[in-house]
């Protein structure tokens, strides 16, 4: 199992910025400014600075000439884009996993997965990154670093995606497709688990999220 690093003050900066965005603080296509930032999150702007250099490098933040940084712009195509990329990382760690994952990592995967349950009675916030650690889990029970950093990135994408849409109606399904994901890789059965996934993930193709980016807009507007 992948060890997992200490998280640094950059790497949290990070995180509050995405937790931000999925709270609807920021929006697609949003200015990003380094002093706003560190003075809404409460944190110093030299981490902020060096999260936006990190959320850039991940394609979560944009440079625009002569209008500073903005939060990536969102497009049905470039979420499908981000969703086939997002099923390619996590099918390749779900094969991966069942060829090469010690038993501790299945248990951690596992772990998260009863997590994810448990925060379904909790807040939005924890909701949310419990369902980041279980998909996470699945690529670092692989032991690829490299799998690991490119899902980071392209999940932080994701987080951007779903921040337009509201709460899964019937979130204990979710609950439940984690389950039978992690069934199926204790079974060390691959097309079974891969087909759970593909239909894990399926939801991001059909929703509409141009229409969701202006009813946000809209809502912010009329506020």
């Amino acid at each position: 199992m992948l060890s997992m690093k200490p998280r640094t003050l950059v790497d949290q900066s990070a995180d509050l910025i995405i937790d931000a965005a999925a709270d609807g603080v920021f929006l697609p296509g949003d200015r990003l400014v380094e002093a706003d930032i560190a003075r809404q999150l409460g944190i110093s702007r030299v981490p902020v600075r060096e999260a936006l250099r990190l959320l850039e490098s991940q394609g979560v933040v944009i440079s625009v000439p002569y209008r500073g940084m903005r939060l990536m712009p969102v497009t049905n195509s470039v979420a499908i884009g981000i969703s086939r990329v997002r099923a390619a990382l996590e099918a390749m760690a779900i094969r991966d996993c069942i060829t090469h994952a010690t038993d501790a990592a299945l248990t951690e995967i596992r772990a998260t997965a009863a997590s994810f349950r448990n925060a379904l009675v909790e807040s939005d916030e924890g909701y949310r990154r419990a369902d980041w650690a279980f998909h996470r889990a699945l690529c670092a029970a692989t032991g690829n670093a490299t799998l690991v950093t490119a899902w980071t990135a392209i999940a932080r994408q994701v987080s951007v995606l779903w921040s337009l849409v509201d709460e899964q109606s019937c979130p204990a399904l979710l609950a439940d497709q984690h389950d039978a994901i992690v069934d199926a890789i204790d079974a060390r059965d691959t097309a079974l688990a891969m087909g759970r996934l593909e239909y894990h993930l399926r939801a991001a193709t059909m929703i509409d999220f141009e229409q969701a980016l202006k009813q946000r807009l809209a809502l912010r507007g009329a506020a």
